[in-house]
């Protein structure tokens, strides 16, 4: 394989992962909003499933996401196509140097906007997280405690840290 089609190859998975994690992020900041009740946000009996539906619902836990939900849909879209119709669309661009060359830098683009959608997820979930523990620690771990017994004098680090302790 040439360097060029490797880099290709690179840059594709590259904007599948950024897809991922985005969507993944999604979900996390989803069930923490809930969980945590972020915006009054309480979620849907049915969860949502098919990832515009995802987005959605996002924009309806953060209400001043606008601008972000939209440029996710439209990320949905421009992955759904790289996924399930790249070679329709320009396989026979593939055939060429100059071809590949311009699927490359299509899919780079596509990476250049993935990337900050995937970053400001991540903050607004730590942003989430550091505001429960600034307001309310014990939320953190509501409903952990009651279907739990949890202490470390019962856990399995304890016991791990006591054997090792116990062979010197």
């Amino acid at each position: 394989m040439k360097p060029q089609d490797e880099s290709l190859v690179a840059a594709y998975g590259e904007a599948m992962l950024y897809s991922h994690l985005i969507e993944d992020m999604l979900k996390l900041n989803l069930r923490e909003a809930a969980r945590f009740r972020a915006n009054g946000y309480v979620a849907p009996a049915k969860l949502p499933w098919r990832m515009k539906d995802i987005i959605r619902e996002f924009g309806r836990a953060f209400p001043d996401t606008t601008e972000i939900v939209d440029r996710m849909q439209l990320l949905t879209k421009i992955r759904n196509k790289l996924t399930h119709a790249l070679v329709p669309q320009v396989g026979t661009d593939f055939l060429t140097e100059e071809g590949r060359d311009q699927i490359h830098a299509m899919i780079r683009r596509y990476v250049q906007h993935s990337s900050p959608v995937h970053h400001y997820l991540g903050k607004l979930y730590h942003s989430m997280i550091e505001q429960v523990v600034a307001h309310d620690f014990t939320l953190m771990f509501e409903g952990e405690i009651e279907e739990h017994d949890a202490h470390v004098v019962k856990s399995d680090i304890q016991s791990l840290l006591d054997e090792i302790e116990k062979k010197g």
